[in-house]
């Protein structure tokens, strides 16, 4: 089963987690960029619960994320996790671990992927850039939307920037302007004198005749 009509929906399973609303607003920021929307979040205090809850979330979503409880006890996440899918089949597990040493795992049976994950926003945040998201771009055929909306700063260094350039441009037509007005003022001054020169020159050949 799906558990989506338009947009496809994630659980969050929390057991031993003390991060709950940091988590979820994590793991809301970075997954509706590939459309994803968060069904509901649910809370375990131990193992019996966490299996009933996972049992509950598999039968309706294709996507999980169990959050905390990675202390590789007997009540560890992990082993939980093991038990309830054990009469599972086709399941393949990956393990993925950063450079402190921190875990988190990546069960997939047929289109169903199951994200364990630490309770660390940090740590979760790496692991979702390095595999987790592209994973889930992978198995689900989804993609990233690239259509964020530009901040209030970014809006106003545009304006600004296009305001700089319209007061360059304008600038630019004036001072092509002033130089235009300034070549046609040279130009009747030249005009004028040369008149007064040839209307001398004429007034002094008719002196010239009428005394000869």
């Amino acid at each position: 089963m799906i558990c989506m009509e338009k947009a496809m929906e994630y659980e969050i399973i929390f057991y031993h987690s003390g991060r709950t609303a940091e988590i979820e607003r994590l793991l809301e920021k970075r997954l509706e960029a590939l459309d994803l929307s968060r069904r509901i979040s649910a809370a375990a205090a131990d193992p019996e619960e966490l299996s009933e809850m996972l049992r509950k979330s598999m039968s309706g979503c294709e996507l999980i994320f169990v959050v905390g409880g990675l202390d590789n006890s007997k009540k560890s996440t992990d082993n939980v996790i093991s038990s309830v899918l054990s009469s599972e089949k086709g399941l393949s597990s990956e393990r993925l671990i950063d450079d402190d040493e921190n875990t988190a795992y990546l069960i997939r049976s047929e289109k169903q992927l199951i994200a364990v994950i630490p309770d660390d926003t940090e740590v979760i945040e790496k692991m979702l850039e390095k595999k987790i998201v592209s994973r889930i771009k992978s198995v689900f055929s989804v993609s990233e939307q690239n259509d964020e909306k530009p901040s209030i700063n970014e809006i106003k260094e545009e304006l600004d920037r296009q305001l700089s350039e319209l007061g360059r441009t304008r600038t630019s037509v004036q001072s092509q302007g002033d130089d235009k007005i300034k070549d046609e003022k040279d130009i009747l001054l030249y005009l004028s004198v040369s008149l007064g020169i040839v209307s001398a020159l004429l007034l002094i050949t008719a002196l010239i005749l009428y005394f000869m």
